[in-house]
């Protein structure tokens, strides 16, 4: 049966000397209402129990049945000696409000260990009720701290408003300044966890504001703000909440300005983190995920709210996706972002992002060079060889590649695969690849849907750039549908420029894209271009084949007419279109569906230029 427990004699002594007065003044007047507001206060501090020293709070917890609920007031500044126990029952800690002075718990001189330590079926909670502000919980930046409150097996932690943790030095065991969390549970509904940090060497050492470790535990944030924490040494993640175990959902709140050495500025993920709502904004990281680090077994469903002005010293501003690690992003936003290395998105080594919905925009990728290979991707980074990227919708656009390659996207290792969405408004400024730079060995990208448009590069390709060494496998770039459009080159190839890779149309659009120099739909620089199906390139689009193997490769019957304008200053015999099983094919036949500088029929059956 639930008992709660309170001291009413006690709690009336600090307000009496008000009652009295308001009591008189209500007399005078004639005019009880003057009293309700003062009345109706006194009467909810009497339902709390007042202490005045850590002692007294020590005792009056204690004295709690088992399965009994207790709520006290902190009426000044208060030491505690000694950790804490919360032990089957229900506990509710408050400040009194009786003036603007927040009231501290602190620990007590040559007391360095935890304040508050909930479990099997405990609950504290702290701050809320009527009053919602001045409840600190204050380490005073101590060396050698424990956590401020830790949660094991069963036990609840609750945080509201004006509830405060902060300040808590914590080197031992290297995880959670501020609460630690290992098989309970954690909810923040408001309040603040501020200037903490975690100095540590041991593998998984981490949380500068909040650790949660094991299967059974769970953080559900709805409010409040985690800001302003730090982690530092070879192996410490998570500046602001590390997810080692167990669950985290973000609904609301901020996660912002704390910042870590190593990866996950914001928030460091092995276990399961689901976003709903929220900010995660401001945070910095010395490796990868300036915002949120997803690695090993880790999972992170974005179902909304925003992830926007972190930065990444290496790669993923906004989120880096690594080791194994998958990111889902349903809805939401990835906006202004930076970072050396995918200013918004890092997916490294075999891990996986699937993009269903949301934004990538504005992030910006500020250097680019991974020694001597000038990588980037304002928007996005793919070096994954399984796993990858998926996009079946959203937008990847306005960002940039300051020096290096890709825009909005670039594919370094593994695929890419594209059924909707858009890619547009990416700035590759210095180099190629403005919508999309794909580059290197067996590396493929997939686009049987969306758009790529409005993209611009200074070098070549503004829509789409692909690279390959001349030895197989050679970097593949596959186009089943979807549109190429309005893109610009400072160079070459508008729409594609192909060097040395293969790139295989068997339908889609390449239309309204500018270059420069030459290619404005596609510039093929000694790279297999195949053409079949549907495959359209708009005759004011012409294609450029430069060197000795740029011809056009027939992979099957053609079904537009003109299927692409080749362009160029040929001398007769020019081989401009191979594979002679298809030559003859189609209806008209396949050779006379191409125009040359804007002419028909200047391509035999064999696909050579005859003037």
């Amino acid at each position: 049966m639930q008992r709660r427990y309170s001291s009413p004699e006690k709690g009336l002594f600090p307000l009496l000397p008000a009652l009295v007065l308001a009591g008189a003044f209500g007399m005078f007047c004639g005019c009880d209402a003057l009293n309700a507001p003062l009345k109706e206060e006194i009467a909810y501090h009497l339902s709390l129990h007042p202490v005045k020293t850590g002692e007294e709070l020590t005792a009056a917890i204690g004295a709690v049945p088992p399965g009994g609920s207790g709520a006290f007031t902190i009426m000044t500044d208060i030491f505690l000696s000694a950790t804490i126990l919360i032990d089957g029952k229900t506990i509710t800690v408050e400040a009194y409000a009786g003036n603007s002075d927040e009231k501290v718990i602190r620990r007590a001189a040559g007391f360095s260990g935890l304040m508050f330590r909930v479990q099997s079926g405990g609950k504290l909670v702290l701050g809320g009720g009527r009053n919602k502000e001045n409840l600190a919980l204050d380490g005073e930046k101590r060396a050698g701290s424990d956590s401020l409150v830790t949660v094991p097996g069963s036990g609840a932690l609750v945080l509201n408003d004006g509830a405060e943790l902060r300040n808590n030095r914590e080197p031992a065991p290297q995880q959670g300044g501020a609460v630690l969390v290992s098989g309970g549970s954690f909810t923040m509904n408001g309040g603040l966890i501020t200037g903490n940090a975690v100095t540590g060497s041991l593998s998984g050492s981490g949380g500068g504001g909040v650790y949660i470790s094991g299967s059974g535990s769970s953080f559900v944030m709805n409010g409040g703000s985690i800001t302003g924490n730090t982690v530092s040494g070879n192996d410490t993640m998570g500046a602001g909440v590390f997810v080692k175990g167990g669950s985290f959902a973000m609904n609301g709140g901020t996660i912002s300005e704390n910042e870590t050495e190593k990866d996950g500025g914001g928030v460091y993920v092995t276990g399961g983190f689901t976003m709903n709502g929220g900010s995660v904004s401001g945070n910095t990281a010395g490796n990868d995920g300036g915002g949120v680090c997803v690695t090993g077994a880790g999972r992170f469903t974005m179902n909304g709210g925003s992830i926007s002005g972190n930065i990444s010293t290496f790669g993923g501003g906004g989120v880096g996706s690594t080791h194994g690690g998958e990111f889902t992003m349903k809805n939401g936003s990835l906006r202004g972002n930076t970072a050396s290395h995918g200013g918004g998105v890092i997916v490294f080594n075999n891990a996986s992002f699937r993009m269903e919905g949301g934004s990538i925009s504005e992030n910006t990728a500020i250097h680019g060079l991974v020694p001597a290979i000038p990588l980037a991707g304002g928007g996005v980074l793919v070096r994954s060889a399984s796993g990858g990227f998926t996009m079946t919708g959203g937008s990847i656009s306005g960002n940039i590649a300051s020096e290096g390659y890709g825009g909005g996207v670039c594919v370094s290792d593994g695929p890419f695969y594209m059924s909707e969405g858009t890619i547009s408004g990416n700035v590759a400024r210095l180099s190629d690849g403005g919508g999309v730079y794909v580059h290197s060995g067996s590396t493929s990208f997939t686009m049987s849907g969306g758009t790529i448009g409005v993209n611009t590069a200074g070098g070549n390709g503004g829509g789409v750039y692909i690279f390959s060494t001349p030895i197989p496998p050679y970097t593949s770039f596959t186009l089943s549908g979807g549109r190429i459009s309005r893109n610009t080159a400072g160079d070459r190839g508008g729409g594609v420029c192909n060097e040395q890779g293969e790139f295989t149309m068997s339908g889609g659009t390449i239309s309204g894209n500018t270059a420069a120099v030459q290619g404005g739909g596609v510039h093929n620089w000694n790279g297999l271009f195949k053409m079949g199906g549907s495959a359209t390139v708009n005759v004011d689009n012409p294609v450029f084949p430069q060197g000795a193997a740029a011809a056009i490769t027939l992979t099957g019957p053609l079904s537009a007419n003109p299927a692409a304008n080749i362009a160029g200053t040929f001398g007769s015999g020019t081989q401009l279109l191979t594979n002679n099983a298809f030559l003859m094919g189609g209806s008209p036949a396949n050779y006379t569906r191409f125009l040359v500088n804007g002419a028909p029929g200047k391509i035999n059956h064999l696909g050579v230029y005859t003037p």
